[in-house]
C-alpha cells in the first residue's frame, strides 16, 4: 500500500503501439502551401519541417533516448493529490548544497541533462569538489510525467512553486538553492518569496524584466494611472472617473500577456475604418487581439496608423497626452518614459513593447487567451506540435544561429517534443500563460540573494530586475541563448558554482 508521502522509483516505458501510431500520423501529415522566399519570417517553413518530421519518423530512435533517460535516478511522489515526477541526483560530496532546477516552456526536465554531471560531481568534470550540489529536477505540474491538474489555478507558476517547496521538504532539504529560466525563473523567484527561510540563493538565467503594473510605472501627470482596485493579472483599457485608467479585467489573460504584448504598433490590419468603431459613449477596450477576447465594445479593434499611434476609442486623446505611440523610445514604455534607462535598455524596451513584440510574443497571446483551442490541434497532429515547439526554439535560441539544431542537439529537440506527445501534456503545460499573477504585477522582493545570467537574445534589463529582486550578481555572456542549460551548459554551470560559493 502506498501513501501520498511515498517516494517511488520511476521508469519511462512508452508502449510500442504509441510509437507506431506516432509514426503513422507523421506519415499521413497534410502539408500546407507556403510563400516562396519568406524563410522563417512567417513562422515555421514547411521546407524545413518536412525533413525534420521525416527524421522524427524514420531516423530518430525514441527507444535509445528512453533508455538514456532511464539511466537517471527518476522518482514520483504525490503532492496535493497529483503525481510529481522528478530527478534526484545526489552528489557523493558530503557538503554538497541541495539545488532545485526548474525548467521552462517549451522545455521539459531534459533541459538540464548536460549540467547534471558537472553540478553534482565537479571532481569528475575538472571542477572543485566544494562546488558540488545535490540536484532535484522536477517535471513541473502539467509537464511530462507529472499530473496535469484538475482545477483552474494549478497551471500557475505560484502553484508550481508551492509544489516544489513541498517536494524539497519531503526530500528532507531544509536549506537549498533555486535555479531556473523562462517559467523556471518565475518558479525560482516565487520560491524565494514563499520559502524565504529555506532558500539561500536564487540563480536565474534571462530574468523576464517587465515594468511592473504600479501607479508610478504607468505614468504620472498626463499619463495613464493604474487602478489599484483592478485585477493586475489581466488589465484592460477603460474609462474611469477622471480619465483613461487601465482597469482590471477578467483574471486569466495574465498582465504580461493580456496587456504588455498588446497595442504594439501593429499594422492597419488590426483596425482601420472597419475596426475603429466603439459603442458611442463607452471607451473601454482591451488592448490585445480578438483572440484573447480583446475587442472594442462595438466589435472592432483599435485602428493603428502608419506611425504606430492607436486611433481606436478609449486609447486616450492626443489632447490629454494619453495616446499610445509605438514609435517612441521603449515602445512608449507604457508610461514609464525614458528616465533612468540607457540607450541599450531603451532598445530592449522597444523590443518588449514595440512592433517587434507582436511577432516575438504572439504565441503567448494565443496560449493565454485560447489555450484549449490551440491544444486540440497540437494533440491531434504530431507535425503541428513539432512545428509549434521547434519554432519556439528557433526564435529563442542564440539569435546569430539560424537553425535550431545548430544551437541545440537535434535528437535532444526531438526527445523534448516526444515527451510532450507521448504524455499528452501540451494543453496542461501552456496553462501557465493564462493563470496566476506571475506574468506581471509589482512582485514582492523576497530579499533572497539573486544572481542573473544574461545570454544572447534575452531582453533582461538590470534596472527593472533590481527593483524586483535582491540582485547581487549580474553576468552577461556572448555565447549561448535562452535555453542556456542546453546551449551553453559550461557557462551556466560555472556561473551557478561561482554564485553559490559564498552562500554554502
Amino acid at each position: 500500500m502506498t501513501t501520498e508521502q511515498d517516494i517511488r522509483p520511476f521508469r519511462i516505458e512508452i508502449p510500442q503501439a504509441r510509437i507506431d501510431r506516432l509514426h503513422a500520423r507523421l506519415a499521413d501529415t497534410l502539408w500546407p502551401d507556403e510563400l516562396p522566399g519568406v524563410g522563417w519570417d512567417k513562422g515555421m517553413p514547411v521546407s524545413y519541417l518536412k525533413p525534420l518530421a521525416e527524421y522524427w519518423r524514420t531516423g530518430y530512435d525514441w527507444r535509445a533516448a528512453e533508455a538514456k533517460l532511464n539511466e537517471l535516478p527518476q522518482f514520483v511522489t504525490e503532492i496535493d493529490g497529483e503525481q510529481v515526477h522528478f530527478l534526484h541526483v545526489r552528489s557523493s560530496e558530503p557538503d554538497a548544497l541541495p539545488l532545485v532546477l526548474s525548467h521552462g516552456w517549451p522545455a521539459t526536465f531534459i533541459e538540464f541533462l548536460d549540467v547534471l554531471g558537472p553540478l553534482s560531481d565537479p571532481r569528475a568534470h575538472g571542477g572543485d569538489p566544494a562546488d558540488a550540489f545535490h540536484l532535484v529536477v522536477p517535471s513541473l505540474p502539467g509537464f511530462a510525467f507529472s499530473g496535469v491538474g484538475s482545477k483552474v489555478g494549478e497551471g500557475s507558476t505560484e502553484h508550481y512553486a508551492q509544489v516544489v517547496a513541498k517536494l524539497m521538504a519531503r526530500l528532507g532539504y531544509d536549506r537549498y538553492g533555486a535555479q531556473g529560466g523562462d517559467a523556471g525563473y518565475f518558479v525560482s523567484t516565487e520560491l524565494g518569496r514563499i520559502a524565504t527561510d529555506h532558500v539561500v540563493g536564487i540563480h536565474v538565467n534571462g530574468p523576464i524584466t517587465i515594468p511592473s503594473w504600479d501607479a508610478e510605472s504607468w505614468g504620472g501627470e498626463g499619463g495613464e494611472s493604474w487602478d489599484a482596485a483592478g485585477d493586475a493579472s489581466a488589465p484592460s483599457w477603460g474609462a474611469a472617473e477622471g480619465g483613461d485608467q487601465p482597469q482590471g479585467g477578467a483574471k486569466g489573460a495574465g498582465s504580461y500577456v493580456g496587456a504588455r504584448l498588446s497595442g504594439t504598433g501593429v499594422d492597419a490590419s488590426w483596425g482601420g475604418e472597419k475596426g475603429a468603431s466603439g459603442d458611442g459613449g463607452a471607451d473601454a477596450i482591451s488592448p490585445g487581439p480578438a483572440a484573447v477576447g480583446d475587442q472594442l465594445p462595438g466589435g472592432g479593434t483599435p485602428a493603428v496608423d502608419a506611425g504606430g499611434a492607436v486611433d481606436g476609442a478609449g486609447w486616450g486623446s492626443a489632447e490629454g497626452g494619453d495616446q499610445w505611440d509605438a514609435t517612441s523610445a521603449g515602445g512608449g514604455s507604457w508610461g514609464r518614459g525614458q528616465s533612468g534607462y540607457s540607450p541599450e535598455d531603451q532598445a530592449k524596451l522597444e523590443k518588449l513593447t514595440g512592433e517587434e513584440s507582436f511577432t516575438r510574443f504572439g504565441y503567448a497571446m494565443v496560449q493565454a487567451g485560447r489555450p484549449q483551442t490551440l491544444a486540440i490541434g497540437m494533440h491531434d497532429s504530431p507535425a503541428g506540435m513539432l512545428s509549434w515547439i521547434v519554432d519556439m526554439f528557433q526564435r529563442w535560441t542564440n539569435p546569430s544561429i539560424e537553425l535550431p539544431e545548430d544551437a541545440v542537439d537535434r535528437d535532444a529537440l526531438l526527445t523534448n517534443v516526444s515527451l510532450y506527445w507521448f504524455t499528452g501534456t501540451f494543453a496542461s503545460s501552456i496553462r501557465l500563460y493564462g493563470e496566476g499573477e506571475a506574468w506581471g504585477g509589482a512582485a514582492k522582493n523576497s530579499g533572497v540573494p539573486t544572481a542573473a545570467a544574461i545570454f544572447p537574445g534575452d531582453l533582461s534589463i538590470r534596472k527593472i530586475a533590481e527593483e524586483q529582486h535582491n540582485i547581487v550578481r549580474w553576468t552577461e555572456f556572448d555565447r549561448g541563448g535562452h535555453f542556456a542549460a542546453m546551449e551553453a551548459p559550461d557557462l551556466l554551470t560555472e556561473d551557478i558554482r561561482a554564485f553559490f560559493r559564498t552562500l554554502r
